[in-house]
């Protein structure tokens, strides 16, 4: 399972990485998370971002991994995960 969060925290960095607004347009990136995590049999992750401090999270989650830190985004995606898994 660390692998799959590990290849789902790095495309939803790198989309947003290559992606030209500065707002990072985390919406799309979650979505197409989504849809990956779908593709491998997953249920939707629903990756917290409304609030301020959810939204500020996100944000320092893909700074941190525009470093090569893929920790924060990868916990975010974890917990998301597990959430999800509960509801099922």
């Amino acid at each position: 399972m660390t692998q799959i969060i590990s290849l789902l925290s790095w495309f939803q960095h790198r989309f947003v990485w290559i992606h030209p607004f500065k707002d990072y347009n985390g919406r799309v990136a979650r979505l197409l998370t989504n849809l990956l995590a779908l593709n491998l049999g997953l249920p939707i992750l629903i990756i917290k971002a409304d609030t301020g401090k959810d939204r500020d999270r996100y944000i320092t989650a893909l700074k941190a991994a525009d470093q090569q830190d893929y920790s924060k985004l990868e916990k975010l995606i974890t917990n998301a995960l597990k959430e999800s898994l509960e509801k099922v």
